[in-house]
């Protein structure tokens, strides 16, 4: 799965609020990150995979101590796929996001999942749901868990794969129809095993 996320972050540094009056009523500042503390997260998928979500290079400070950064970023992964049910599939694609120091907690103050407008269809998958939830994990941290429903387009292996194989299945019967005088029936057998062998070896 790939998708390309547009996120913000902040947090409340007391240590860098000040008193707007005092200095020419400079309500923030653009600060490089290098020079503050900054969040480590990452976005894990199962159990081992994580991907480091790349914070900007620049961080804006409010008067107040709020201090926020603001960037995108395109994500690949695998998912876990069942295959019992190909290609009448549908499939579940899940991943959340943790803090790197376990002190902190990521909480997901304003989360907008629309995507009617930048969902691009694909040719073998359409998406049918999606969802939210923070949830606990085994060491009794909470965090942000994004949840995908895609169901595969079945249209494509039908007529490619199904209709094939079961076009030749109806044809081999179709071999007792042949008068046994004219000596085709091996003939007509080899020519649809071949023609099953073949195809079945290109599918793999």
């Amino acid at each position: 799965m790939s998708l390309v996320v547009f996120f913000q972050v902040s947090w409340n540094q007391s240590t860098l609020s000040w008193n707007r009056e005092e200095f020419e009523n400079i309500r923030s500042l653009n600060i490089d990150s290098k020079r503050l503390w900054r969040p480590r997260i990452f976005v894990f998928v199962g159990d081992q995979d994580s991907l480091k979500l790349e914070i900007s290079e620049t961080f804006t400070v409010q008067d107040d101590g709020l201090t926020y950064s603001e960037n995108f970023q395109q994500l690949s992964f695998r998912c876990d796929i069942a295959f019992e049910h190909y290609p009448f599939d549908s499939q579940n694609c899940s991943f959340g996001l943790y803090e790197m120091n376990e002190n902190y907690t990521i909480a997901a103050t304003h989360f907008d999942f629309s995507l009617d407008d930048v969902y691009r269809i694909s040719g073998e998958w359409s998406l049918l749901a999606r969802s939210y939830s923070m949830v606990e994990s085994k060491n009794l941290l909470t965090f942000p868990k994004f949840s995908f429903t895609v169901r595969r387009h079945s249209t494509y292996y039908v007529i490619t794969i199904i209709f094939p194989m079961v076009l030749t299945s109806v044809l081999i019967p179709l071999v007792f129809l042949i008068p046994a005088y004219t000596g085709e029936k091996i003939s007509y057998l080899i020519a649809i095993f071949t023609s099953t062998a073949v195809f079945l070896n290109f599918i793999r």
